[in-house]
């Protein structure tokens, strides 16, 4: 095969490639030139033509049958994102002496384009850990606050729906001066029914006995 490095591809020409994808055998697909981007300082051909893993090295023809690239890569990502190294570019690499010619590894360059997308998707994935994470704190802070607030909560239904206390208590036996004056009655629940207590905060004298519910 002719290989012409001044043969400079153009966008909308038609192109050919043949290679032996995945070992099957001859291929043959067709397809145009979409751009002539440049990666550093090596001259890529961009084509439509359907290209599958192990087309690497596969020529890559104009409609006079002369190489103006070799198959390199193509984006999984994409449809008919598929990249070729130019003749130019070719013919300068088999030029240069076998032992001084740089065979990078594979992978050893990254497109800007892959970078910048790895990055957007950094951040935004941060961005969404940090959201999650405040929502996950506020609604933390939200249940103390709920959970300090709770017992007066109770302490106010309770004071509304439990039973009303007998007032001018006359208890038979039992001295009433005697009492402490901080003396306040406490509603109990217990075996033998429900009632109030007489309860005294200071440890004062306190009948031990249970008041009956005024209904």
């Amino acid at each position: 095969m002719l290989v012409d490095p001044y043969q400079k591809p153009k966008p909308g020409q038609r192109i050919f490639v043949i290679g032996y994808p995945l070992g099957y055998g001859k291929t043959f697909s067709d397809g145009l030139v979409s751009a002539t981007p440049k990666q550093g300082e090596i001259q890529e051909v961009q084509i439509t033509a359907p290209m599958s893993p192990g087309s690497s090295g596969s020529p890559v023809l104009d409609e006079e049958s002369r190489v103006i690239g070799v198959a390199c890569s193509s984006v999984s990502e994409g449809q008919n994102l598929n990249f070729a190294i130019s003749a130019e570019a070719l013919t300068e690499f088999l030029a240069q002496p076998k032992n001084h010619r740089p065979l990078p590894a594979a992978g050893y360059y990254i497109p800007l384009r892959f970078i910048m997308r790895w990055a957007i998707d950094i951040v935004l994935t941060s961005l969404l850990v940090a959201l999650i994470g405040c929502v996950v704190v506020r609604a933390i802070l939200d249940l103390v606050k709920l959970c300090r607030g709770l017992p007066w909560f109770c302490r106010s239904v309770w004071r509304v729906v439990k039973p009303p206390f007998p007032r001018n208590l006359e208890l038979p036996g039992l001295n009433m001066s005697r009492l402490c004056r901080h003396i306040f009655p406490r509603f109990a629940r217990g075996k033998r029914g429900s009632g109030h207590r007489l309860h005294c905060p200071h440890g004062g004298q306190v009948p031990p006995r249970r008041l009956p519910i005024v209904q």
